[in-house]
């Protein structure tokens, strides 16, 4: 296994040699080619999302991809154990995905930049009002072909037990009638965040079938978040 120390040295290399993709991805886009632009953005940040978890040591199994569609963007609504969630579903949704993230990130170099590329919403927790007028743009991108990721919880859990949802985001995405798709998360907080050293081990994704919110009535609304909860709970085994 790859020293702590060694490990943050190489992450740190990297990300900064990943400066010049921007070029290709400037040019695409000053070009009109979006599509290209995108799918450059996903190839880029998938390989490096692997990348990351793999030099910890950690291999990654994954089940259910299929049910993410190819042909329509959605809401992936996914439990939130530690740093390394983003890199696991970067790497292992097949399109690029941007993700409803707290503002602090955005004043992180070069990984900022890599976030507006992936077309990520920034929010203030202590500003509600304006983090909900954030989160309905990011829904709402949905239709415009935007894929966006979701953590109810709000923060990491650290552990496998999931914390309580923070309903204002899901149910602004429900109340949109975009369609979520549910994913289970386990093992990302064995990575680092157990006693804040890097550790290897096996981490895990599965991807829930595609849930359609529109059309529902009043009451499936209301029940819709402890299901959505409960199919996610329902993939992350006992310890």
């Amino acid at each position: 296994m790859i020293s702590t120390v060694l490990y943050v040295i190489w992450f740190v290399t990297v990300l900064l040699l990943t400066l010049v993709m921007f070029i290709p991805i400037l040019l695409l886009q000053l070009f009109g080619l979006n599509k290209a632009r995108n799918a450059f953005v996903n190839v880029a940040t998938s390989c490096w999302s692997r990348s990351i978890i793999w030099m910890t040591g950690s291999r990654i199994s994954k089940s259910g991809i299929e049910n993410v569609p190819k042909d329509r963007a959605v809401c992936l609504i996914g439990n939130h154990q530690g740093y390394f969630d983003i890199p696991l579903v970067v790497a292992t949704i097949p399109h690029k995905v941007g993700f409803i993230a707290k503002i602090e990130l955005m004043r992180l170099p070069i990984l900022n930049l890599w976030m507006w590329a992936l077309h990520c919403i920034f929010i203030h927790r202590t500003q509600m009002h304006q983090s909900l007028r954030n989160i309905k743009r990011g829904v709402q991108d949905i239709y415009k072909g935007h894929t966006i990721v979701l953590f109810p919880e709000g923060t990491r859990s650290r552990k496998r037990e999931m914390g309580p949802f923070r309903m204002g985001g899901l149910n602004m995405a429900i109340k949109e009638g975009v369609p979520i798709v549910p994913l289970s998360i386990n093992g990302t907080y064995k990575i680092f965040e157990q006693d804040w050293r890097v550790h290897p081990t096996r981490v895990s994704i599965q991807v829930h079938p595609l849930i359609e919110t529109s059309g529902l009535s009043a009451e499936e609304k209301k029940a819709l978040p402890d299901k959505i909860r409960a199919m996610i709970e329902s993939a992350i085994p006992e310890e």
